[in-house]
């Protein structure tokens, strides 16, 4: 189910002015959820994504608390986002970052299977 929604993510990012980053990384979900399905999917490939998806993360979700604007309405205090689109991105590389960790989770009960067997 996530292989095509990954693919998707990936082609919504041709409009957008950083293209590269995003497309790559999506794309590089989008496989490694292929290769789930295809029962080829390494430990240490998704385990790499996943750190390099959170690490990316954590780095823009300071950029999104930087952009919290605090405002003053009458139902008490108010924030909201100056840019949304740094808060999708920290939500976008989640997805990813948390796809990628159970990927690596069943690649490792996946080898304990073929142990067994």
């Amino acid at each position: 189910l996530l292989c095509p929604v990954f693919a998707w993510f990936a082609s919504l990012q041709f409009n957008d002015p950083d293209t590269l980053p995003w497309v790559l990384v999506y794309g590089l979900v989008a496989a490694l959820c292929m290769g789930g399905v295809l029962g080829k999917t390494t430990v240490v490939g998704s385990t790499v994504l996943a750190v390099a998806c959170i690490s990316w993360a954590t780095v823009l979700s300071f950029e999104v608390s930087d952009h919290i604007i605090q405002r003053s309405g009458t139902k008490g205090m108010l924030f909201e986002l100056a840019d949304d689109e740094v808060a999708r991105e920290v939500g976008g590389l989640g997805l990813a970052g948390m796809w990628c960790i159970i990927s690596a989770i069943h690649a490792v009960r996946r080898k304990r299977w073929k142990g067994d067997a």
